[in-house]
């Protein structure tokens, strides 16, 4: 069975952010875990001040979602990371 995978508007504006490619690889693996048969086994739980939230690592770039009562995947925010030899640039 196919789990539920919404993306919010806010997610939908950092996918905009976005180089199309990157956009797409993203939206691609989305869809990879949203067919698969255990999406959060894909999941890290979040702790400290995000907790209750999970997110999804794909590549450099992080899906931060929520799951909801009914086991829907809720999209919050898509994070891009900085290398560490780049982070104070």
């Amino acid at each position: 069975m196919e789990s539920s995978i919404q993306i919010t508007a806010h997610a939908h504006r950092d996918l905009s952010k976005l180089t199309a490619s990157a956009a797409r690889r993203i939206t691609d693996k989305l869809k990879q875990i949203r067919a698969s048969k255990d999406p959060m086994s894909f999941a890290k739980a979040l702790t400290g001040e995000l907790k209750g939230f999970a997110r999804f690592r794909i590549g450099d770039d992080r899906a931060v979602f929520r799951q909801e009562p009914d086991g829907s995947l809720s999209v919050l925010r898509i994070v891009r990371l900085k290398h560490q030899k780049n982070a104070h640039d």
